[in-house]
């Protein structure tokens, strides 16, 4: 899936500026106080905010296997086009000036994922959201000084669509919950009680029947095929009551 990459494209400064979390509203029916207290009463999730969820439109569309097998394939390849244009603006100096004039050369552009890092592709996708008017507004630009012949080319070709947008942004709010996941147990001392209630929380978000799109739906249907197999079918009841 990942192309190779060239470790000069990737800076830990930049990383560093798109560790900002977004906030997130968990669901409320798993807690039903206002932080969790591990086996010493110590704070667990100050992290998170649990406010309540917002009312998400039902979707109602049936869908299929081959559905969610051809969504995930379009996914696939919207990643993959978001990485050449990120790589580009990266590598090719004209573009990569235009960005400077637009935002500042001290402020975070945009990065690259990693292959060892499966988080840096959200990171990737996120600083992608977050720069949306200047992707709109570099693809509207009538000409790039400094631009070959097959680079203009092949810029133009990346351009996003509106459903892109749509795919992109259904893509992100889905992994969003992942992401602070990953930072929360990636703390100096997690404890089994903690990535209980971290599991249990991220089956419970992907078997919700409320989405706001139907590109929402398809996503969380086939995080919960991969939580019924590896959590559900895979994990060892012992091990399961032992996180308890």
């Amino acid at each position: 899936m990942y192309e190779q990459v060239n470790t000069s494209l990737v800076d830990d400064e930049d990383d560093e500026r798109t560790a900002e979390i977004m906030p997130y509203s968990w669901p409320t029916s798993m807690v039903n106080r206002e932080c969790l207290l591990d086996s010493n009463g110590q704070q667990l999730i100050d992290y998170f905010v649990l406010d309540e969820a917002e009312s998400d439109v039902s979707t109602e569309k049936s869908t299929s296997n081959e559905d969610v097998f051809n969504l995930l394939v379009r996914i696939n390849s919207l990643v993959r086009k978001v990485r050449v244009f990120v790589s580009m603006t990266r590598l090719v100096a004209p573009l990569q000036h235009y960005i400077h004039e637009q935002i500042g050369p001290n402020k975070g552009g945009f990065i690259l994922d990693v292959k060892i890092r499966w988080n840096s592709t959200f990171k990737m996708i996120h600083r992608l959201i977050n720069l949306r008017d200047l992707v709109d507004a570099m693809f509207a630009k009538r000409d790039f000084k400094g631009l070959t012949s097959i680079q203009e080319k092949k810029f133009r070709s990346l351009v996003f669509t509106y459903d892109d947008w749509e795919l992109i942004n259904a893509f992100h709010d889905c992994l969003d919950i992942f992401d602070k996941a990953t930072t929360m147990l990636s703390g100096d001392y997690p404890t089994q009680s903690m990535s209980y209630f971290v599991l249990q929380t991220l089956k419970e978000n992907v078997q919700q029947t409320l989405n706001p799109t139907y590109y929402h739906m398809i996503i969380n249907k086939s995080l919960n095929f991969q939580s019924e197999y590896y959590v559900d079918d895979f994990l060892p009841s012992a091990q399961k009551l032992g996180m308890k």
